[in-house]
């Protein structure tokens, strides 16, 4: 029975997610206007609220609803030792001031990073959304899988680098369907944010320190899909 209901999931699973797009623009580049179609690239970025934690406890989804359709603004909230946390959406980040910064070091105040990272999530299709606390700094990114081992897909994971000096991701719950490279990407965002949590150790992140962090992870992420979408297409064209 166990083993029926896993199959009759897993058929709903690839049902639901394989009329979404069969090929889709994957952003590469700074901004929306640079990307590049990879033929047979599934996006399974589906509205779910359930998420499996690696290396995680305890911890959810940093965006809500971050869909391209998604409505409402730039949240804030209160983090887990009273700072101002920011949650920026692409619906938030596409919609009311358009302003942008896009250096990190000119950030100085709240209002500055919230600015930064709408700037971030709307430049970038393949960004989910952002949070960001003295306590924590969140960012929601495709990465590459393949999809029951057969189909190329793009699905969001969380990067998180907490002030504690831990690095988190998290990834959808359908995850457990999919195979990807997780030591990778995590090893890749603990490599690029090692400098400034080292230089922040056990301290509230400041705004500054939060503005470079998400720089960082960003760079981190995004260069972890290039790479990894380059290696899918060498591998194909070598099996050619």
């Amino acid at each position: 029975m166990k083993k029926i209901a896993t199959i009759g999931l897993a058929l709903g699973l690839l049902l639901g997610i394989v009329p979404v797009a069969y090929a889709q623009n994957v952003y590469l580049g700074g901004d929306t206007e640079t990307s590049a179609t990879v033929g047979g690239m599934v996006d399974t970025d589906l509205d779910t609220s359930i998420d499996v934690g690696v290396g995680v406890t305890g911890s959810t989804e940093t965006e809500g609803d971050t869909s391209d359709n998604a409505s409402g603004s730039v949240q804030i909230g209160t983090s887990g030792t009273g700072g101002a946390s920011i949650v920026i959406t692409r619906a938030s980040a596409s919609s009311g001031n358009t302003a942008t910064i896009t250096t990190p070091t000119t950030v100085t105040s709240n209002a500055d990073l919230s600015v930064y990272a709408s700037t971030i999530v709307r430049g970038d299709g393949n960004v989910n959304g952002a949070e960001l606390s003295d306590a924590a700094v969140s960012l929601a990114y495709k990465v590459h899988a393949k999809l029951f081992g057969i189909f190329s897909v793009l699905m969001p994971a969380t990067a998180t680098v907490h002030a504690s000096g831990e690095t988190t991701v998290e990834y959808p719950w359908y995850a457990f369907f999919a195979t990807f490279d997780s030591a990778s990407l995590e090893s890749d965002v603990e490599a690029a944010t090692a400098a400034t949590v080292s230089a922040n150790a056990n301290t509230a992140f400041s705004v500054s320190t939060q503005a470079q962090l998400l720089d960082e992870v960003y760079a981190a992420m995004k260069s972890n899909l290039v790479a990894s979408l380059a290696a899918e297409a060498a591998a194909t064209a070598s099996a050619r």
